[in-house]
């Protein structure tokens, strides 16, 4: 098994993980199932962090089924995002960026160099 899914069975993961479950009223934030199984889904990754290594705002917590269809359309967008330019790349995340702010109450502020 590689280190990656071992770090998920490391203590500190399960209390991160019970502590999102429980911040969510033991909910699926997408549909507010409590009846499925749930599953704490990173919203991003950084390189090198271990699991447990992020701010709450990073972790949301799922539904298997929600998880599904959620990782899929992060494939389908990952997939996409490949084929377009970098000007084009640049519209969508100012795009993502207008609609996170407008979820948020603190506003977000993405730099680009472009």
């Amino acid at each position: 098994m590689s280190d990656f899914w071992e770090a998920y069975k490391d203590p500190r993961w399960q209390r991160k993980r019970l502590e999102v479950m429980e911040a969510a009223g033991f909910r699926c934030a997408h549909c507010g199932d409590a009846s499925a199984t749930l599953n704490v889904h990173h919203r991003y990754y950084i390189q090198g962090n271990k699991p447990w290594e992020y701010d709450d705002c990073v972790f949301t917590c799922l539904c298997e089924p929600c998880h599904e269809k959620n990782t899929a359309l992060i494939t389908k967008l990952k997939l996409c995002g490949g084929l377009l330019s970098q000007k084009q790349l640049h519209v969508l995340v100012s795009i993502a960026s207008v609609l996170l702010a407008a979820e948020s109450s603190a506003p977000v502020e993405v730099k680009s160099d472009f």
